[in-house]
Order: C-alpha cells, then structure tokens, then sequence
C-alpha cells in the first residue's frame, strides 16, 4: 500500500479524481492521507458525532449497491462501519474507488447530499432538498438528520474534530458531489413587455393569421409570507416547537425558523412553502387559470414587504376577508382574476375554508419613507428578483392546520406574474421588425467573427505545422540518442553479465574446496574422536582397577589397625587394672595406720588428761 494517496482515477473514463481537488473548490483540506492518519481513526473508542457521520457516508459509498433504494429508515448499524473500516483493503477501495458506482443510484446520491451535508456545501452544484422518505410516519431518523444542526458535516466541525478525518471527509464529499445527477436548469422569468403607446396600440385580439384560439392562461407567483401577527421570523427555535403548518414536534431545527415575539414555529420543508397551492380564475369568462409558485419564503425580522404590497395594505378596503388583496405589478390592468389559495397537507376528510382574493390596481401614494434594503444576494435575493418582475401582486391569509382541527390563520403576501398568451403575440408582432433588424446586426457581426477565427485557425494550422515538423525532428535525434545510449547499455549489460558469470565460476570453486576440506576436518574429527574414546575407556578401567585394589589395600590396613588396637587396649586394661587393685591396697594401708594412729593418739591424750585432771584434784 503506498504512503499517500495519489489522485484515485476511477477505471473508466467516465470516472472523477476523487483526492486532491476539494481544495481546489474553496475547501482547505489535504490529499494526504497516510497508514498513521487511518491507524489514528481506527484508535478512536468513541469518535466525536462528526467523525462517525463521516465514516457512515465512506461506508454507504463504498458499499452503494447494498443502499441501491436510497437510506435505510432506521439508520446505519455501526457495526457495518466498524467492519468496512478495519478491513485490510481499505486504503486501497478509496485510492482505486470507481464514482461511477454511485452514479447508478441518483436517488441514494441525493440523499447523501440531504441528510449528511450543509445547504451548498458539495461546491454549490446542488441546492438540498428532502427526498420522498420524510413524508412517512416511519422515517424519525432520516427527518430529525435533515433538521437538526449538528449532524450536518462541514470541513471545520470534522477538522475541529480529527485532522486524521479532514482528508477523508473530503473524498465523501466529492464523491458525493460528482455523483449527484445535473440539475434542472430553471425556467427564465418572462421579462414584462415595454409597450410604447404612440406607436401602437396592443390589443388583445390581435392574432397572426393562421394561428389556434390560445390555450388556458398561466400564473406564476411568488409568496412571502410572515407570522401571524404581522413578523418577520428569525432562525432557531423559540417557543413551542411544533411547527405550525404541518403539526410535527422538532427537537433541533438548524434551518427551521420562529417568531420571538408571538411564538410562532415553522419547520425547513414547510418554509420551502410545498404545501401551499394557488388556483386561479377568470372573473370575466370564468375560465380557470394556472397558477404556478415560482418562489415563497418566510420575511426575516425587521424586513419589509415590496413597496408594492406596502402601498396597498391599507388601500385595500373591498368587501372581502380582513387581509386579503391582490394587485397587478405592471402600470397596465388587465381582465379581473380571482385567486384561491389551498394547504396541500391537509388530510381528506378536514375541512378547509377557500382563501381567496382578486387583484387590483396598485394604488398611486406619495412617496414612502426609505426602508432597509431588501436581500440582494443569496437564495433570498435570487428569490425577490424573480418575484419582482412579476405584473400582479397580492396578499392574503391562508388556512395552515393539519393535525390539529382548529384553523391556525398565516399572514400571506403574493406576488404573481400574469402572461397571457394572446397579449404576448401582440407583443411578438411589434417587436418582429426590431428582431429582425437585430438578427442582421448580430449574422453581420457574427460573419465578421467568424472570418477573423478563420484566419487564427489558418496561423494555428500553420504554427501547428512548424511545431510537427519541429516535433518529427526532434524525434528522430531523439531516436538516435537512445539507440546510442541503448547500444552502450547493452555492452555494459554484456560485460557486466561475463563478469558475474565469472565471478559465479570462481564463486563455485571456492564453495567447492571449502566443501572438501569441511569433509576432511568431519573426518579427522571422528577418527580423534574415536582415539580419545578408547584412551579414555583404557584410562577409566585402570583407574578402576587402581580403585579396587585401593580398597582392598584400605580393608588390610584398617583390620590391621584395628587388630593392633585392641591389642593395646587389652594391655592398657590389664595394667590399669593392676594399677587399680595396687592402689587399693596401698588405700587400705593407708586407713589401717590411720585407725591405729588415731587410737594411738586417743590413748596419749586420755592418759595426759587423766594425769593433769589427778594433779589438779591433788593440788
């Protein structure tokens, strides 16, 4: 496996480099993605929210085939994530990945783009959308992904959460981004005519000749749409977030938006405003008009209606419902229309009360105080331009409840583009002398454009000339040099090859006499061997024998010894036995003269007392 990834390059050429090119549509991100950097997301126990999302769109990708009907209602098991991300090939699935898998399954692309990814973040090709799944009871975990703000990716929340994942981030999302199908170009707003009165006079039955009655009018319209109680909404959740048009409790809305002041909520699908239908009718031969919705968006905090629905909310004292009124754009009136206005999620069975309102003259007032400017750039200003060049303008109420039975009233303003196909061939028949005129301006121009590129195309084809002939010889020196340069390899290549095989022959010569005189040292070896044995068993049994006649030798000796022993304790016995009776006797002796001594010595002494005791009794 290599150290980084290069650009991967799928395996047939409707592929897309994948690596190395997010930076270059505005996101700084790496094309490294090294063993360490995969290891370190391996380590993770607990990977931030930011990093599993990442990985559940690597594995989805990857795995595009099993999700072929889209993302499972239920979510992705983490457990299949772990797998794809401790297998050994990993690194190189995503070097070598072929986009082209993905692009089979548009629907499971756009998905992708919906539920894991900001509003433009795949380079600002697609506009998010939410896919058919969100209209079911069942799918709680694709509805609370699109909603809720923190588990959209973006570069920063995935670096913010591990560098390691930046650059695997950014293979998901251009893998995502190349496999979502092209979108719809949309429809140009029909410019309003310029009607000059002093040079004719546009009426409408003019038709070419020739030409079928015109089929039924059409009406665009675009909706802005406030609280209420007349506000602007602001971004975020406040108050009780059930939105107000389709009944459902969000927890987090990072796109929904509410009212500050009254409490009013409404969610991401519902202020997108696909649940809002307007049918119109001819008031005059009561014929039906379709009505198209262009644009609709709720009015931020602070921000105002277009001057012309400003001008007619208080003019607007006809005899219909509070708040409702219509008005043409343009400076011309034409035939009286009558606009109805329904909630497409309201179930069958509940009733709906028809809003309606017809359009007017856009009353004349003195010129109003300046208002902060409206949004020029963005969603919201790509919007507004589109709705301003629109020739009727309304405003109206309309009924939003549909779970709960009770009618929740909304604050409308419509704006709404009338274009009668009769008065547009009007049109067409005034302006045709201009177009033609303009058509031979621009063939004149375009003849002489196309002259000049000719002539570039003949010096291209000139240079391009030079440059082959250039290139053929360069060529052949080029040619010559190598096949120089290739004769002198191969001579090299040959000495080189007759000195190894040479070097090989003396290699094996020595190898040989090594191998010779390692036999004859095994040889010597086992015959010295045998020798010391034999001298070593000779040695063993005259030390033996030495060993034996020691013993024997011993065993003499000491009976010898102890013969010589008990001889002299016999003697030693006999004379001390002597010497005892001896001195027993001379013991005896002893006490027989002491006896007659001490008798002796008694008589002495008793016939000197008795004498001295007769010489006292005398004296």
């Amino acid at each position: 496996m290599p150290k980084r990834f290069q650009r991967s390059q799928s395996a047939d050429t409707s592929g897309v480099k994948v690596f190395a090119e997010v930076s270059q549509e505005g996101e700084e991100c790496e094309d490294v993605l090294t063993q360490a950097a995969l290891d370190e997301i391996r380590q993770l126990k607990n990977p931030p929210l930011a990093v599993r999302r990442t990985l559940e769109v690597m594995h989805i990708v990857l795995n595009a085939r099993r999700h072929s009907r889209g993302l499972p209602t239920q979510g992705i098991r983490w457990e299949n994530v772990l797998r794809t991300l401790a297998a050994d090939d990993l690194a190189e699935q995503l070097e070598t990945y072929d986009i082209s898998q993905l692009r089979q399954f548009p629907d499971l692309a756009r998905d992708l783009h919906d539920f894991y990814f900001e509003e433009g973040l795949c380079f600002n090709r697609h506009k998010s959308r939410c896919s058919r799944k969100l209209q079911t009871a069942k799918s709680s975990f694709l509805r609370r992904a699109v909603t809720s703000e923190e588990l959209k990716l973006s570069p920063g929340r995935v670096r913010y959460a591990s560098r390691a994942a930046a650059t695997l981030f950014a293979w998901a999302a251009k893998a995502v981004a190349e496999a979502l199908p092209p979108p719809t170009p949309p429809t140009p707003p029909m410019p309003e005519p310029t009607v000059v009165a002093d040079e004719v006079e546009v009426l409408p039955e003019l038709l070419l000749p020739g030409e079928p009655d015109p089929p039924a009018e059409a009406l665009t319209a675009g909706v802005w749409a406030t609280c209420p109680q007349g506000h602007g909404l602001c971004v975020g959740i406040a108050g009780t977030p059930v939105c107000a048009v389709c009944g459902n409790t969000i927890l987090r809305g990072g796109d929904s938006a509410s009212c500050r002041l009254c409490g009013f909520f409404v969610c991401v699908g519902c202020r997108k405003g696909s649940w809002l239908s307007i049918a119109g009718a001819s008031a005059s031969s009561a014929a039906a008009v379709q009505v198209d919705i262009v644009a609709m968006r709720f009015l931020r905090d602070g921000e105002e209606l277009p001057a012309a629905l400003a001008a007619l909310a208080p003019a607007a004292n006809v005899p219909q419902m509070p708040g409702t009124a219509a008005v043409w754009g343009g400076e011309q009136q034409l035939e009286e229309v009558q606009l109805t206005f329904h909630n497409d999620l309201l179930k069958e069975g509940v009733s709906q009360v028809p809003m309606s309102c017809v359009v007017q003259s856009a009353p004349k007032a003195p010129p109003a105080p300046p208002v902060p400017p409206r949004s020029g750039s963005g969603v919201f200003g790509l919007m507004d331009t589109k709705a301003l060049n629109a020739s009727i303008l309304c405003s109206g109420w309309m009924i939003a409840s549909l779970k709960r039975p009770r009618c929740l009233l909304h604050r409308l303003a419509l704006f709404c583009i009338f274009c009668p196909r009769h008065w547009a061939r009007g049109v067409q028949v005034v302006l045709q002398p201009k177009i033609t005129q303009a058509q031979g301006k621009l063939e004149a121009a375009f003849l002489s454009q196309l002259e000049h590129v000719h002539s570039l195309v003949d010096a291209v084809n000139d240079r391009m000339a030079s440059v082959e002939k250039d290139f053929q010889q360069s060529r052949a020196r080029y040619i010559g040099q190598m096949d120089l340069e290739a004769s002198a390899i191969e001579q090299d290549l040959a000495e080189f090859r007759k000195a190894f095989e040479l070097e090989q022959v003396n290699r094996q010569e020595r190898e040989h006499g090594l191998q010779e005189r390692l036999e004859a040292a095994k040889l010597q070896t086992a015959e010295k061997l045998a020798r010391d044995d034999q001298l070593a068993d000779r040695k063993y049994a005259q030390l033996l024998r030495d060993a034996d006649e020691s013993v024997r030798e011993r065993d003499r000796e000491q009976q010898k010894f102890k013969e010589q022993v008990d001889a002299e304790i016999a003697s030693l016995k006999t004379a001390i036995s002597e010497a005892t009776q001896a001195r027993s006797q001379a013991d005896d002796d002893i006490v027989a003269a002491l006896n007659h001594y001490t008798k002796e010595l008694q008589q002495a002494v008793s016939s000197v007392s008795h004498g001295a005791l007769q010489a006292a009794m005398r004296s």
